[in-house]
């Protein structure tokens, strides 16, 4: 989602082939310039000299609309060491745009820093909004990692009192950025905080909890007049009943197994029925991301879309979505998500779920959008992004039989791998498999 507030970011595990999760950020995910103690947003001429911060913060804008990230991060950096302390909201809005940036690389740990540096300016400066925005930012990282109870002692204090049933749930906290954003009547940072939680829970396996926050969160999205995060939710809602789908289907396996008939139907029936209610959610998520138009939104439900397309083998429907998501790929920024996107849509092009040399149905389709994976990651210098699209074409040249090349795409891999600073799971060794 924007990050839960304007910008959808994806959680892109590979073992899960980098389905999208919920990631609503509550600032516009675009960096910001400073021009006559106003902020807009990226294209604003500049007026000033190299030495006057606000120039610096728009030779960052104008480095990042042409993808070059490491440039953009020098100038906001250049800028931070230029703008006195007492510069609160410019500073916390540069720190904002640096977590945005390095989010973008890949560059967790960074992020984090400077989404606290931004907390705690605006907690400084008694912003309860954005000091609860930041919070919900910092926590969606949480997510990411995969610390889901410091995420949600970020978002809720503790665990969420939910009362009522699911379509119509009433959510209280004890603490954190809902608190926050209820008591300061904050529309904005109560979707993104709802949005967040819901994907903690649902990680977390705890679907039924994620179906009612997510719910809540669509309320808002109506009557707090935040119609750009319908799609993401709903791609949310989407991924939980999908799963909900496959837990459904497996317990009906073992069901069979028993003898248990009667027992093995109702719960078909009910895999039928959460399939179904995902299909539905993604398809009015991508006609909602479609009319707004976002691109990113687009993408996420499509990539969730295909893998559950891809779980009931539906290979036309399979087709059409391979063909979206390349055209997304082609026009989205560079990024970390797009790079993991590629590579997802590459990987959708295997005949099964194992990684059998023959499971590769276009092993064509494979190595170009493989390519495109390596390509973008290089470009904004993501390490992990790299050593996992390397590891895949290594294994294809594996398959291929060019075993000295597969070599050398495996090292490539091991190196990216190691000079990426939090990617110790992403290290391949061999094929990975």
């Amino acid at each position: 989602m924007y990050s839960f507030l304007h910008r959808l970011l994806v959680s892109l595990p590979l073992k899960a082939l980098f389905l999208s999760t919920l990631v609503l950020t509550l600032v516009p995910g675009r960096p910001y310039a400073q021009f006559q103690g106003q902020w807009f947003q990226m294209g604003t001429p500049a007026i000033a000299q190299d030495s006057d911060p606000a120039q610096l913060v728009q030779n960052g804008v104008d480095a990042y609309n042409q993808g070059d990230y490491p440039t953009a991060i020098a100038a906001w950096k250049q800028a931070l060491s230029i703008y006195p302390t007492t510069a609160v909201s410019e500073r916390a809005l540069v720190n904002e745009n640096l977590a945005r940036t390095y989010q973008q690389i890949g560059e967790t740990q960074a992020s984090i820093n400077a989404w606290e540096a931004a907390a705690t300016a605006y907690e400084q400066s008694d912003n309860s909004v954005q000091y609860g925005r930041m919070l919900t930012e910092q926590a969606q990282i949480y997510v990411n990692l995969g610390q889901y109870q410091r995420a949600a002692a970020l978002l809720c204090g503790a665990e969420p009192e939910i009362t009522g049933a699911a379509t119509d749930a009433s959510i209280s906290c004890a603490g954190g950025s809902l608190s926050i954003a209820e008591t300061t009547e904050d529309g904005l940072g109560q979707v993104a905080a709802l949005g967040s939680l819901a994907e903690t829970y649902r990680l977390r396996g705890e679907y039924e909890i994620a179906q009612a926050l997510l719910q809540a969160g669509l309320h808002r999205v109506n009557t707090q007049a935040v119609p750009q995060y319908e799609a993401p939710l709903l791609s949310s809602l989407g991924n939980t009943h999908a799963r909900l789908s496959q837990v459904a289907g497996r317990r009906a396996e073992a069901a069979e197994l028993l003898n248990k008939v009667n027992v093995a139907n109702e719960l078909r029936n009910e895999a039928q029925a959460n399939a179904e209610q995902a299909l539905a959610n993604f398809t009015d998520a991508i006609a909602i991301a479609k009319a707004q138009p976002d691109l990113r939104a687009e993408l996420r439900s499509h990539l969730g879309l295909l893998a559950l397309y891809q779980i009931q083998d539906n290979i036309r429907a399979i087709n059409t979505s391979q063909q979206r998501l390349a055209q997304l790929i082609e026009q989205l920024p560079s990024s970390r998500e797009t790079a993991y996107a590629a590579i997802t849509l590459a990987k959708s092009y295997q005949a099964s779920r194992n990684f059998a040399c023959d499971s590769y149905r276009e092993s064509s389709q494979v190595q170009i959008w493989l390519e495109t994976g390596r390509r973008i990651a290089d470009q904004i210098g993501d390490d992990r992004a790299a050593s996992f699209a390397l590891g895949e074409l290594g294994h294809v040249e594996e398959c291929r039989g060019n075993l000295a090349i597969a070599v050398s795409l495996t090292n490539q891999a091991q190196l990216a791998a190691s000079n990426a600073l939090e990617s110790a799971d992403s290290l391949i060794y061999g094929n990975g498999r």
